[in-house]
């Protein structure tokens, strides 16, 4: 995994160049953060080798799954979006489309979200279990927290960050649109609002999926708690209303 640039200084010359600047600057900072869950914590707990000096596996692949799920995918569309980012930064052209390469990985970013921000509870959950229950793994995760990289955030406190990265696009695209919308005729607007609109499809299907998901878990609760309740009750077309 190539570490992610920083983009160079240009004169900025519009209020466009600027704000996109600024998302870029964000984009390198939200990488460097999904660069830090992997490369300080996940990997480690991964490696035979650094396991074996451990001498004890501090957490098992289930557990990893659960705590880091989709973050390598989320990392990996981010950094090609990036690339595109830099590359435009660095040459840069006004007639450059930013809403072109939101459209470009919309599907991705579609695919990859909702089961990170669905399941990021439980991520926490387990974070917070296998720190109670395994003494070697609150220690591995206290001398990873003080790595420079982490700037003294908890592993929790860098995994909320993908949780909120796609509303803070979504407003600095729409300023983007704004300024953009004074040329009348630039190419970019269709795909800044095409692209705004992708991105707040994504948040509705990812608080669509949470509601469905967490419905699924009180329907499992009732079922838990009621004696010889019927199994016919746990069904994919039943929906979790009310609980009296």
């Amino acid at each position: 995994m190539q570490p992610s640039s920083t983009p160079k200084r240009t004169e900025i010359t519009s209020a466009r160049q600027h704000i996109f600047q600024e998302l870029v600057q964000t984009e390198t900072n939200y990488l460097n953060v999904l660069k830090t869950i992997l490369d300080v914590f996940k990997r480690p707990l991964e490696d035979p080798v650094i396991m074996q000096e451990q001498d004890i596996q501090l957490l098992n692949q289930t557990e990893i799954n659960l705590i880091f799920g989709e973050v390598p995918a989320i990392y990996d569309v981010h950094a090609k979006m990036h690339s595109e980012f830099i590359t435009a930064i660095n040459s840069w052209k006004n007639d450059f489309s930013v809403g072109k390469v939101y459209l470009r990985y919309a599907n991705d970013l579609m695919k990859v979200y909702p089961p990170f921000v669905n399941f990021f509870e439980e991520a926490k959950r387990t974070i917070l279990e296998c720190k109670r229950t395994k003494p070697r793994f609150h220690a591995f995760l206290r001398a990873c927290e003080t790595q420079p990289e982490c700037k003294h955030q908890t592993l929790t406190e860098l995994m909320i960050r993908p949780v909120q990265r796609l509303p803070s696009v979504i407003l600095l695209l729409k300023d983007l649109l704004k300024h953009t919308m004074k040329e009348r005729d630039h190419k970019d607007i269709c795909a800044l609002e095409a692209s705004i609109a992708k991105l707040e499809e994504v948040l509705k299907n990812i608080n669509e999926d949470k509601r469905k998901t967490e419905g699924q878990l009180c329907i499992f609760e009732i079922f838990s708690d009621i004696e010889n309740c019927p199994p016919d009750l746990v069904s994919s077309q039943r929906r979790f209303i009310s609980k009296i």
